[in-house]
């Protein structure tokens, strides 16, 4: 079973999202960035963009997400293949995407309401970071 904790600090707050069987920490991260700056931020701290297996972990994710907000994970378009390019099986895509509008949209953000959207990688969105916990 997972628990939901949430760190308050005075000038802004970070929502958090543990799990207790895996050690999988997703942490809502709401400075604006573009996909690649989201990386490089995530890789600076030794984490990853989130990456989404499966049903379980796309409902965990989108749990640290505000209302109304899109947030930048792990996945981008070659074909479709996760920051640490593993290959990705699991899809959970709104309705009408991926559509590649306009040709460039190469990079992955997750919504509040559990679905994916492709978009521009230039955007600047929130993020998710991950990060495995092991505890001794």
């Amino acid at each position: 079973m997972g628990t939901l904790l949430i760190v308050a600090s005075l000038h802004k707050r970070d929502r958090y999202f543990f799990t207790n069987h895996t050690g999988i920490i997703y942490e809502f991260i709401s400075t604006l960035k573009t996909w690649d700056s989201a990386l490089e931020y995530c890789r600076k701290q030794h984490t990853d963009l989130a990456m989404i297996e499966n049903s379980a972990k796309n409902t965990q994710v989108s749990s640290v997400i505000p209302a109304y907000t899109q947030a930048w994970i792990g996945l981008y378009r070659v074909p479709w293949t996760w920051s640490d390019m593993s290959q990705s099986t699991f899809r959970n895509w709104q309705r009408s995407s991926p559509n590649n509008y306009g040709g460039n949209q190469f990079c992955m953000a997750e919504s509040s309401q559990h679905y994916w959207d492709d978009d521009t990688c230039n955007v600047e969105f929130p993020f998710i970071l991950s990060c495995v916990c092991n505890y001794t």
